[in-house]
């Protein structure tokens, strides 16, 4: 009898005369289909294993943090801490959507649910962002020791040490010997506790910080601006805007939604400028995930390589034609792809063609493009198990 091991995996593509394969060192056979079984690196088949239902509870964007193994779920619009064990939750806070991406940066946990940015730091759920405050309101006081001219006044919000963008600003011409009344306004985030008030001298352009208060005062007096501090740190940004995608590079936080890709403030998480802080791409974007040397960045129909160290001189390159499967894409570390990483972590996905790999620096490897074709999902989610790539797709 004929011996038809071993295998060398599906085939779709080649003739028929094409899928067996003999040399002196032995041989192989592909398949035209592999339904059920695992094929090992040697060539043997083996069923494979079922799963099995380990939980009844509606968990949603299952997600293991690198940091210490913990497991992060969405039930309902509650972000949970799942234990593995027995697959009872803890609740960590409320969301506003049920399809939420993470991100391990700094030993925080960043969360985004495609309406706002949160961290989680083991203990507490906590906005990202802090809103830009509305601008204050000013009159003259009589009693003073400013000089006749013009003044502008605006402030900042504060929480936990992240300072937000500056308010607009507030003009006002005062007479000589007066002195400058500013009203502040209400604040209803609860987590910030601070104001910081910035003015110009007299007919002055340049923002200096003339004090810091607790969030409830209500009324300050400016009297004096000779002892002025730094200038506004913070002029013309915006708060952080979410995305159906997120991500970490070059001291960035990204997101993604549509066809924009919005970058952070360098180590300011919170903060963009809305002017610069952005790439557009010609179509909608369908996975997003940085690598040392750029950013790989899914299409409708293609995938294109943003390469550069800086959101200001991103290149644009189109590496491949084949349509992925949006959302099918995974991190793959150097040890799991042993040569082809190149030297850092990589990016995975499914496309028409079989798995596709994309290098920390930009190569792209399509290692079964000639063996597999017609693979076609609206939606796909991965992930590693067993030295095995398995994407769920529909």
């Amino acid at each position: 009898m004929k011996r038809i091991t071993p295998f060398k995996g599906i085939d779709n593509v080649s003739h028929d005369d094409e899928m067996e394969t003999r040399t002196k060192e032995g041989g192989f056979i592909r398949l035209r289909d592999a339904v059920n079984v695992d094929v090992s690196s040697s060539g043997r088949v083996a069923i494979r294993r079922t799963g099995k239902e380990v939980s009844d509870v509606a968990y949603k964007s299952l997600w293991q943090s690198s940091l210490h193994g913990d497991v992060f779920g969405v039930l309902g619009l509650s972000l949970v801490k799942i234990n593995p064990l027995d697959w009872s939750h803890q609740v960590l806070g409320q969301l506003k959507s049920d399809q939420v991406s993470y991100e391990v940066i700094n030993n925080l946990v960043y969360i985004c649910d495609g309406a706002a940015l949160y961290t989680f730091n083991g203990a507490l759920l906590q906005n990202l962002t802090i809103d830009t405050p509305s601008s204050v309101m000013c009159q003259q006081q009589s009693d003073g020791a400013l000089k006749a001219g013009q003044y502008n006044v605006a402030i900042t919000w504060q929480s936990n040490g992240k300072e937000s963008g500056l308010s607009a600003l507030c003009g006002i011409e005062v007479d000589s010997q007066s002195a400058i009344e500013v009203i502040l306004p209400f604040c209803f985030d609860s987590s910030v506790d601070t104001v910081n008030i910035y003015c110009t001298s007299m007919d002055g352009t340049d923002l200096r910080k003339f004090d810091s208060y607790p969030i409830a005062q209500r009324v300050v007096n400016i009297s004096n601006t000779e002892n002025l501090g730094r200038s506004i740190q913070f002029k013309d940004l915006s708060p952080m805007k979410a995305g159906k995608f997120l991500g970490y590079w070059q001291g960035r936080l990204l997101t993604a939604e549509r066809n924009i890709i919005r970058f952070s403030q360098a180590l300011n998480f919170h903060l963009l400028d809305e002017r610069y802080d952005y790439v557009a791409m010609p179509q909608r974007i369908t996975f997003m995930n940085p690598v040392d040397g750029g950013i790989w960045v899914g299409q409708v129909d293609h995938v294109v390589f943003l390469s550069g160290e800086q959101p200001q001189n991103l290149n644009f390159i189109k590496k491949t034609a084949q349509a992925p499967i949006p959302g099918s894409a995974v991190y793959m570390d150097s040890e799991d792809l042993g040569e082809l990483a190149q030297g850092g972590r990589g990016v995975t996905w499914l496309s028409q063609h079989g798995y596709v790999i994309g290098s920390p620096v930009g190569t792209l490897i399509e290692p079964q493009a000639k063996r597999l074709k017609g693979i076609t999902a609206k939606i796909g989610q991965s992930v590693r198990f067993d030295q095995r790539m398995i994407t769920l797709a529909k």
